[in-house]
């Protein structure tokens, strides 16, 4: 969230370009290191089971 809410505090929203790519590159890295978790760390599938939000509670 500070990535997004930085260039609007500060007044620049060019800013906000380089901010969306850094959030998304973060969203990209969390999802493919859950999907490392599930399929290398016994147990971690259940885990996810049972907590479904993981980034943003009640989004994903």
């Amino acid at each position: 969230m500070w990535y997004l809410a930085a260039p609007v505090m500060l007044g620049t929203l060019w800013a906000l370009i380089p901010a969306l790519i850094a959030a998304a590159a973060i969203i990209v890295r969390t999802a493919l290191e859950d999907r490392m978790l599930q399929a290398e760390l016994p147990g971690y599938a259940a885990y996810a089971d049972r907590v479904r939000c993981r980034l943003l509670p009640g989004v994903w």
